[in-house]
């Protein structure tokens, strides 16, 4: 019974590990995506104002900003699971010598985080692009 019961506290903190683990991953992805979405605006802020010269409405801009940024999401976190699971299934074959079934609420916890931070660092880049006047920046100051 001893054994078991060790066992089982051996079990639960491997557990809370594991989940400590993917939650600091699910930070510092939603971090790198971030970074990306808010870069790739500030560099490209005289073709947003180009876009608004044109006549594309504040909210059209916004509208593709957002969707751009979905889009990194949706495909930083296909491929971050994808690497995690076949990192995770090379470490513990080696190190348990067991396999390791992928885990839907995990890819889903990963997917869902990674989104919603790409479109929140969307949302703040398209309002920090759209915040200066048209004007200023297609001439460059």
């Amino acid at each position: 019974r001893q054994v078991l019961h060790g066992e089982r506290t051996i079990l639960t903190k491997i557990n809370l590990l594991a989940g400590l683990a993917l939650a600091t991953v699910l930070v510092l992805s939603s971090l790198g995506v971030t970074a990306s979405v808010l870069s790739r605006v500030v560099e490209r802020r005289k073709e947003l104002a180009l876009l608004q010269a044109l006549g594309a409405k504040r909210r059209s801009v916004t509208v593709f900003l957002l969707s751009e940024g979905a889009a990194l999401g949706l495909m930083a976190s296909a491929i971050g699971y994808v690497i995690g699971h076949l990192l995770s299934r090379i470490v513990v074959k080696e190190i348990f010598h067991v396999s390791v079934t992928p885990h839907l609420m995990a890819f889903l916890a990963a997917f869902a985080v990674t989104v919603v931070m790409a479109l929140l660092a969307g949302s703040v880049a398209a309002r920090q692009a759209l915040r200066m006047e048209t004007a200023v920046l297609l001439k460059g100051e």
